[in-house]
């Protein structure tokens, strides 16, 4: 910003910080004083007018930055809480299309109808068949056949060839009987009847086997005389033979049709014993669909809102008054009054300087001064650490000041980590807080690069960030901050979210990076969440180092 507003005015950026804000009082109207000297009048109210629109436009920033960094959480949580509501959605469509007949035949009571009306057809099923198996053995003991027979005996009956057959072999048989009277077996005549009777017989015998066929039923009657017989059924006999037929096979469709009742009433039976926990899947799966379904409008309610407020979101302050421009004239100096102000002037700052030299022998002005200072108050100096980079012009890769070997501040971190694990008396410490008395003295550097030197020795190390009024800083270590944490802090914490993120390049070393900067640090600081988490580190970890406020109350046994 400083540089922004030197360049457009043309002058050096050290005098553009020259320019001082007057903060006003928790009782005094709330107006911002903003003050700038120059040589001209004009460039002095470019360079206040330029200042007041930069710390308006940096207080809409600042306000826009947390609600852009839910925007983009919540933006990139999105996809997969679609994703998620799509799969259960589609999982319930399928259910219904495979079982979804059950239900609508449950409701509409058809189901129970059709067991109710497979047990009413096998009830009828049954009784017919004890009817038509007594009007069958009735007749079977009429014809003396049984229902095989009757078919067979019925076909041969009425089977004009066969008739004909046997109407031969009856009149051969005749007049070889009245020939008997007067002629020998032996005589010509009687081997012709003979002849005549055996090539009947098998004519009788082929079209027999035509009719009924040669196997099944049939097989015992391919002989003539057997054959004659069962067809000499006249037409009363006939009749019944039909009606035995014709019962017989009544009585085969209706076992057929209670094997149909059976089999429709176990399959109707079977849908409805399962129905209860079709019922409960079908619940369940409706169930997973809401709460997909619920969490999927939350995080759409909360997105548009979050949009919403991004774009209703003012700056905290705002140009009241235009620049006014004061000039100041200095009358030259009056020669004698110079010489003589100078003189006391003298007199003034020698005497002062003799006063200041006496008052500030108690201070400390080199680094073995500091030590003896401790020694006298029994403060043990467990390492001392130099002057490593330049808070204002350092980058992340700069914090990392020990992960290359051949650093040369890496003996001064391993002597500090020695000298804290020997510090303690019966064990060595675990935990350890890194804190400073202000900003930007050097704790997060020492943290990381501590806790570099407690990996690197093979102890498993931890990292909790716990400065709730600074960023955290963990891009040195080549991570990136986990966008949930903006969205609860305090959970963030919480040691069953597994939020501890192993640091690349460095074996043994773990990161929990803080949130951010919070309103309300300390309660979150004094959560019950950070205990457990630090004791659950105590547990999993060799060695802990934390960064934090000095003002940021938190007991660590």
């Amino acid at each position: 910003m400083v540089e922004s507003i030197a360049s457009q005015v043309g002058i050096d950026p050290r005098l553009v910080k020259a320019a001082s804000v007057r903060v006003p009082e928790p009782e005094e109207p709330q107006f911002y004083y903003v003050s700038y000297k120059d040589s001209t009048p004009e460039r002095a109210e470019t360079v206040l007018r330029l200042l007041m629109e930069a710390m308006v436009a940096k207080s809409l920033a600042f306000n826009q930055s947390r609600l852009d960094s839910m925007i983009e959480a919540m933006e990139k949580r999105m996809p997969e809480v679609q994703a998620d509501l799509e799969a259960a959605e589609e999982k319930l469509v399928q259910f219904d299309r495979v079982e979804g007949a059950i239900f609508l035949e449950a409701e509409t009571g058809s189901l129970q109808g059709e067991v109710v009306g497979a047990q009413t057809s096998q009830r009828a099923a049954r009784q017919k068949i004890e009817v038509l198996t007594a009007s069958i053995a009735a007749l079977e003991r009429q014809l003396g056949l049984s229902a095989e027979e009757a078919y067979t005996s019925g076909a041969l009956s009425q089977d004009p060839i066969v008739g004909s057959i046997r109407s031969q072999i009856s009149q051969i048989e005749t007049q070889q009987a009245l020939q008997a009277e007067t002629l020998r077996p032996e005589h010509p005549q009687m081997r012709a009847f003979q002849k005549q009777i055996a090539g009947l017989e098998g004519l009788l015998e082929t079209r027999a086997a035509e009719i009924i066929g040669g196997g099944g039923v049939g097989a015992p009657l391919l002989n003539s005389d057997r054959i004659r017989v069962s067809s000499a059924l006249d037409p009363l006999r006939q009749e019944m033979a039909g009606r035995l037929i014709a019962l017989k096979l009544d009585l085969e469709n209706t076992q057929r049709e209670l094997e149909i009742a059976q089999r429709s009433e176990q399959e109707a039976m079977r849908k409805f014993i399962n129905l209860p926990d079709l019922q409960l899947e079908r619940e369940r799966i409706a169930r997973e669909l809401a709460i997909k379904k619920g969490f999927y409008d939350q995080l759409q309610t909360q997105l548009i809102d979050a949009r919403t407020a991004r774009n209703e979101t003012t700056s905290n302050l705002s140009i009241a008054q235009a620049p006014e421009i004061e000039e100041t004239v200095t009358p030259p100096p009056n020669v004698i009054l110079l010489v003589l102000g100078g003189t006391i002037v003298g007199l003034g700052v020698g005497g002062a300087a003799i006063f200041l030299l006496s008052a500030l022998e108690g201070r400390c002005y080199t680094m073995e001064e500091v030590s003896k200072a401790f020694a006298s108050r029994d403060i043990p100096v467990l390492g001392t650490i130099p002057q490593l980079i330049d808070f204002e012009t350092y980058d992340d890769e700069a914090m990392l000041t020990i992960v290359n070997p051949e650093s040369p501040y890496l003996d001064y971190y391993e002597r500090l980590r020695s000298n804290i694990v020997r510090s303690g008396e019966k064990a060595p410490p675990k935990v350890v807080a890194i804190t400073s008395c202000g900003a930007d003295e050097g704790k997060t550097i020492t943290t990381y690069n501590l806790a570099i030197a407690a990996a690197r020795s093979g102890k498993r190390t931890l990292i909790i960030e716990a400065d709730l009024r600074s960023p955290s800083q963990i891009a040195a270590l080549g991570l990136s901050i986990n966008p949930e944490s903006l969205l609860d802090p305090l959970r963030h914490y919480d040691p069953a979210r597994n939020n501890m993120r192993l640091v690349p390049g460095v074996e043994n070393l773990y990161v929990i990076s803080t949130p951010g900067p919070q309103s309300q640090a300390v309660a979150i600081i004094e959560s019950s969440e950070l205990r457990a988490l630090i004791e659950t580190a105590r547990e999993r970890f060799d060695f802990i180092v934390m960064t934090r406020r000095p003002s940021a109350a938190v007991t660590i046994r």
